[in-house]
C-alpha cells in the first residue's frame, strides 16, 4: 500500500502543465501538471531484503585503501612544510593543566586496536555483514578524505617541544611516495614504529576512529548489550584522554574530530533508514551534502533499519553452522 502527498510548487500549474516531466530518477521528485508528486511507502510495506551487494562493499573498501593512501601521502608532504622548532606550540588549555605522558599515545592505539577488534567480531556474526561492513569503510574514507584537505590547508605547530620529528628530506616524488608507503603499512602508528611524521594536526585521526568504532559497535547491537556499550564508550573515552595525554594533538584536532564524526554518522544512518528523506525536495537539504549521488548508490536497495541479526558465516564447523539469533530494535 502507498500513500500519494502532493506539495504545491512556486510556479504556477498554467506554465508547467504543457510540458512534460521527466521520469523520476530517485533523486528527484516528478512534477506533474505544476505539482510535486511524493511517493511515501506506508509502515510495514518498506522492502524486508537486505541483498548482500558484495561488489559495492568491495568498491567501499577500495576506497577506504585509497583513502588511506592519501592520507599518508598528504602527511609525507605537509611535514615538509611543519613550522621551524624556534616556533612554540601554540597555547592550548589543556596542556597548560595536563603534564605530557610519553607512553600515553601508544596506550591511546592500543585501546583504538581492542575497539576495532571488538567492531569486527560484531560485523563477522551480523547476519548483514556486507552492509555494516560497507557502511564503515565508506564513513571512514570519507573522513580521512575530508581530514587531508584540513590538514593540507593549515599546518600548526607541532604540540609539544618533547615530539620527535623525522628530518625533512625534500618534496621529491620518490621521498613522499617511499614515506607514505610506510606509514601505511604500519597503520600510521607509534606501536608500529612509523610515526614519526609530523603536521597532521587538524583534525586527530586517531580520535575519529575511536569515536566511529563506538559508534558503530552501537549501531549494529542491541540496546540490551547495555554492559558492552558502557564498556566500548569508556575505552573510546580513555583512548581520546590519552590522545590528549601525548600532547601529539591539540585539543581543538580532538574536538574537530568529534564533532565531525558524529555528525556525519548520524546525517548517514538517518538517511538509510529513512527512504522518504532520500528524495530530492527544495526543502530537504541534507540530500545537499557532496557525498550524497555516492551514498544514495551504495544505499538505494536498503531502505530500513538494518535489524540485529545474527549467524555464523560459515558452513562449519557443524556445531555453528545453523546458528542465528534476533534482536528486537
Amino acid at each position: 500500500m502507498r500513500t500519494e502527498v502532493f506539495m504545491v510548487p512556486t510556479s504556477s500549474p498554467s506554465s508547467s502543465s504543457s510540458s512534460h516531466s521527466p521520469p523520476f530518477d530517485g533523486m528527484k521528485p516528478p512534477v506533474s501538471n505544476g505539482y510535486i508528486q511524493l511517493t511515501i511507502e506506508e509502515p510495514g510495506s518498506e522492502p524486508k531484503e537486505f541483498p548482500k551487494e558484495k561488489l559495492k562493499t568491495a568498491l567501499a573498501l577500495t576506497l577506504f585503501v585509497l583513502s588511506g593512501l592519501l592520507t599518508t601521502t598528504t602527511i609525507s608532504v605537509i611535514h615538509e612544510w611543519v613550522p621551524d622548532r624556534s616556533i612554540p606550540p601554540l597555547p592550548d588549555v589543556f596542556f597548560m593543566n595536563i603534564p605530557r605522558v610519553d607512553w600515553s599515545f601508544k596506550v591511546s592505539e592500543s585501546i583504538g586496536m581492542l575497539l576495532f577488534f571488538i567492531f569486527w567480531v560484531v560485523v563477522f556474526l551480523h547476519k548483514h555483514r556486507w552492509i555494516v561492513m560497507r557502511r564503515a569503510a565508506f564513513l571512514i574514507a570519507l573522513l580521512y578524505t575530508l581530514r587531508c584537505v584540513t590538514m593540507f590547508v593549515t599546518i600548526l605547530p607541532v604540540p609539544s617541544d618533547q615530539l620527535m620529528c623525522s628530518p625533512k628530506m625534500g618534496l621529491s616524488i620518490s621521498i613522499v611516495m617511499k614515506r607514505a608507503f610506510r606509514l601505511l603499512s604500519g597503520f600510521g602508528m607509534s606501536v608500529t614504529g612509523v610515526h614519526n611524521l609530523c603536521g597532521d594536526y587538524i583534525y586527530s585521526g586517531h580520535s575519529f576512529i575511536l569515536i566511529i568504532t563506538y559508534m558503530m559497535i552501537k549501531q549494529y547491537t542491541p540496546k540490551t548489550f547495555y554492559v558492552l556499550h558502557w564498556f566500548t564508550w569508556l575505552l573510546c573515552a580513555a583512548g581520546i584522554f590519552f590522545v590528549l595525554m601525548s600532547h601529539e594533538h591539540y585539543t581543538v584536532d580532538v574536538v574537530l574530530a568529534y564533532y565531525i564524526t558524529t555528525r556525519l554518522f548520524w546525517c548517514y544512518h538517518t538517511l538509510a533508514n529513512n527512504r522518504e528523506l532520500r528524495v530530492r525536495t527544495p526543502n530537504c537539504y541534507i540530500t545537499n551534502a557532496y557525498w550524497y549521488p555516492a551514498f544514495y548508490w551504495f544505499e538505494k536497495n536498503v531502505g530500513v533499519p538494518v535489524p540485529k541479526q545474527y549467524s555464523w558465516p560459515f558452513p562449519c564447523p557443524k556445531a555453528f553452522a545453523n546458528w542465528s539469533t534476533e534482536y528486537p530494535d
